[in-house]
């Protein structure tokens, strides 16, 4: 063997060896089934332990469950752990772990795997039935211990590097949604599945004091985008979901130090401009936009987040990529973010999200730069004619007193008559007082299916 040939080889040996994206494979995924049984101090359960069972630690690390662990073999054998000889037998829970089983075996998500990490990533799914575990006395935590995550240790060997990866799936977060359980169930799964593929560590503490997030909540910059990006990964599965990541936007929320949170329309002076892009429904649309709104916008996604994806991936060093691989898209990707951060962002904060690039100059050129002008906040409002901040929105009847009328449509097209000027930038009529009927006054959950 001549030596050019036995260099050939050796550096194809060490390329499969760290994980090269050109002969990646995709990941191993394997489905285990967790029938809970029990739950109390570790201690007293190893007395009373099966044959079979096993103990899984709680969260505490003082209690755990009684559980059984078994490899799925195929969709008959998930039915006959579960102790039934039908589907029509199931629980609501037991139906969304049977859903999640065939989305996740059918090849639903499998296409995405071409963009992850070649790190080496085994995923296993547990699908955790907590059929029976409805005693919050004797099951005290069984919703937060097996609320659904995505969690990941890596290990390192010599030269090479592997990334084992936990999936849990419960239902624990859809109990009571009765028929739709197991399409929440599977809406999650492909959340947390988006989670697999990403690679970046968020900031300490992103989540605040309670350690939760939602939606609407300003928290971490990269913890925004890692979960905007799963929650894209969602939409890819089921994309009617996007008009719910817009309706949560009626308000952003601030977590305070109390736990407690303070609410804002996005367009309120309270919320700066660069903080909408900390939150995850924000992230997740532009996301989604570029997705549906570029030419082969999926694929363009997909590309540039599979390249930035490193340890420190961010909203910022994602967008950078994406622009600098489709140089003719700038401009379009810049409206988008535009529009989405409510037009409030100044030309400068933009150029330092995008980086020095000559479409978005071009974008930036043409467009008025809010950082120039001089904001002149209107007069107080009178307090009863004001919607309070953990209020839903609500838009007001015209005012009978003889007093300017501004008459605006918000984002949504809701028409507003108010004796205050409207937000910012939003376009308005001014009109005598008369009686016009109230547009939306009952306060109706936006989230609430139609």
């Amino acid at each position: 063997m001549n030596r050019r040939l036995t260099l050939a080889l050796t550096l194809f040996g060490l390329l499969l060896w760290n994980g090269a994206p050109v002969w990646s494979e995709e990941p191993a995924m394997v489905y285990v089934y967790k029938a809970v049984k029990d739950y109390g101090r570790q201690a007293d359960l190893k007395k009373t332990l099966g044959s079979g069972d096993a103990i899984e630690e709680a969260e505490d690390g003082r209690n755990g469950y009684v559980i059984r662990r078994v490899e799925i073999r195929s969709e008959g054998h998930l039915l006959s752990l579960m102790g039934v000889g039908s589907e029509a037998e199931l629980s609501d829970t037991q139906k969304g772990l049977l859903e999640v089983y065939r989305m996740g075996t059918s090849g639903t998500l499998a296409d995405l795997n071409r963009f992850g990490p070649s790190n080496g990533r085994s995923i296993t799914v547990n699908l955790v039935d907590v059929t029976g575990c409805d005693d919050r006395q004797k099951f005290p935590a069984v919703r937060e211990d097996y609320w659904p995550k995505a969690s990941k240790s890596t290990t390192t060997k010599g030269n090479k590097t592997t990334t084992a990866i936990d999936i849990t799936i419960s239902g624990v977060d859809s109990q009571g949604y009765g028929a739709r359980t197991a399409r929440e169930m599977k809406a999650t799964f492909a959340h947390e599945f988006g989670h697999t593929l990403d690679q970046a560590q968020m900031e300490w503490g992103a989540y605040g004091p309670d350690g939760h997030h939602w939606q609407n909540e300003v928290i971490g910059e990269r913890a925004a985008f890692k979960e905007g990006f799963a929650n894209f990964v969602q939409l890819l599965a089921f994309p009617e979901r996007a008009r719910d990541y817009r309706a949560s936007l009626f308000h952003v929320q601030y977590e305070t130090a109390s736990r407690t949170y303070n609410r804002f329309p996005p367009d309120d002076a309270q919320v700066k401009p660069t903080d909408l892009l900390r939150v995850e429904a924000v992230t997740t649309l532009l996301l989604w936009r570029f997705a549906q709104e570029l030419g082969d916008g999926r694929e363009k996604v997909m590309r540039a987040f599979q390249e930035s994806n490193s340890y420190n991936n961010s909203l910022g060093r994602f967008l950078q990529t994406l622009v600098r691989q489709n140089p003719g898209d700038a401009a379009a990707i810049a409206k988008i973010l535009d529009e989405e951060t409510r037009k409030r962002m100044s030309n400068e904060e933009i150029r330092t999200l995008f980086g020095n690039d000559p479409g978005i100059e071009s974008f930036l050129s043409g467009r008025t730069d809010p950082g120039a002008r001089r904001v002149v906040s209107p007069p107080p409002a009178d307090p009863a004619a004001v919607i309070r901040a953990d209020q839903p929105p609500v838009s007001q009847p015209p005012p009978t007193a003889k007093v300017r009328i501004y008459k605006w449509k918000d984002k949504d097209g809701r028409l507003h008559f108010t004796d205050v000027p409207p937000p910012p930038d939003v376009p308005y009529t001014m009109m005598a007082p008369q009686p016009v009927p109230t547009v939306r006054s009952s306060g109706d959950n936006p989230f609430a299916d139609e």
